[in-house]
């Protein structure tokens, strides 16, 4: 049984852990944004 918030404490956790899951459309387009700065690319 869950209380209320107990989703969100467990999503937070597994976030913690696992890092926020990134759509691959959304990489391929922040990726394209930062190769021509030359910034590194700090999302993993």
């Amino acid at each position: 049984m869950l209380a209320p918030g107990d989703p969100e404490y467990q999503e937070k956790a597994r976030r913690s852990a696992n890092g926020i899951p990134i759509p691959e459309k959304l990489d391929e387009l922040v990726r394209a944004v930062y190769q021509p700065s030359g910034a590194a690319y700090v999302l993993t």
